[in-house]
């Protein structure tokens, strides 16, 4: 998906800016999408099962056949993410600028990041499958990277090489194809700092790990066949991840990573918006934004967390 974006024909001032947060979707643009309007429950996904050949070792033998047999992936609707605010006509002539043009400029920031909070619940939710949806698969534990793996020493640790190191072990042992997929990894800024930290930063220290660097030759954009993608995990603008999926008993910070084919953004309504005048109101306008999505992962052996203390 890109930027959910507003067609409301609005005038912006050059003295309106928005209060600094994340203003668009940083992990919900990097996984598959499905639009899931209909029931309250959808199958999005049919998977079949791994199958293994059998021995001829006789001649006029009957056949054996196959037993293994096909999966469901669903995914069940959400509770709509809305906002709304009055702008009065009093508070328009006090600061003459174009308040509903902000409004809507901030709404569509809350709506992006509204994406991103339901990438984090379903990513560490329970997946959903079996015939009829019934069957609720927790978060694999053996795809977890633990909090002190390090090169030396004992105890928890912040991000590290070694720890991106197992995430592309985990992945490639679970048949991943990261030859021709794409994989990524969340980090926040405290993560980063911590990778930088193991070796200076030059191209030739990073060019041995794989890495990818901006064009300033310093700022990295990957490493080991990774995308980075960096994201405050605490935000308190989120509802899922705040303190809660995000971090475990321990409050150690969970990194997730996955492969691009292994999440799935399932909106039921991408985006509903409306500057309505309100004759009730004293013709105040209201400014009204919704969506309507959730997400999932589509396999169990395509994501994983890193655990790191922060």
């Amino acid at each position: 998906m890109g930027d959910v974006t507003f067609t409301a024909q609005t005038r912006f001032e050059n003295n309106m800016r928005l209060a600094l947060n994340q203003t668009k979707p940083k992990l919900a643009i990097h996984s598959a999408d499905r639009d899931c309007a209909g029931s309250d429950k959808i199958k999005i996904d049919n998977v079949i099962q791994n199958k293994k050949t059998s021995k001829k070792t006789e001649r006029e033998t009957d056949v054996q056949y196959d037993q293994t047999g096909w999966d469901g992936i669903w995914v069940a609707k959400p509770d709509a993410d809305y906002l709304a605010k009055l702008i009065d006509n009093d508070d328009k002539l006090m600061t003459e600028v174009d308040l509903e043009g902000g409004e809507v400029m901030a709404q569509s920031a809350a709506i992006n990041r509204a994406w991103d909070d339901a990438w984090l619940g379903g990513f560490f939710s329970s997946m959903i499958t079996g015939k009829q949806g019934t069957v609720l698969n927790p978060f694999p534990i053996g795809n977890v990277v633990p909090v002190d793996l390090r090169v030396t020493g004992t105890g928890p640790t912040g991000m590290n090489t070694k720890k991106l190191k197992r995430a592309k072990r985990i992945l490639t042992q679970n048949f991943v194809d990261i030859e021709n997929v794409e994989i990524f990894i969340a980090l926040t800024a405290q993560a980063i700092e911590d990778l930088e930290g193991e070796i200076e930063i030059t191209n030739a220290d990073y060019k041995s790990l794989g890495a990818r660097l901006a064009p300033d030759g310093k700022t990295i954009l990957g490493m080991l066949g990774f995308t980075f993608v960096t994201i405050e995990l605490g935000n308190p603008l989120f509802d899922n991840s705040a303190l809660t999926v995000t971090t475990d008993g321990n409050n150690y910070r969970k990194l997730p990573f996955w492969s691009k084919d292994g999440m799935v953004m399932c909106p039921w309504e991408r985006l509903f918006t409306s500057v309505d005048p309100m004759p009730g109101k004293h013709h105040a306008h209201q400014v009204y934004s919704r969506t309507t999505v959730t997400a999932s992962r589509t396999d169990q052996n395509r994501c994983g967390y890193v655990l790191v203390a922060e």
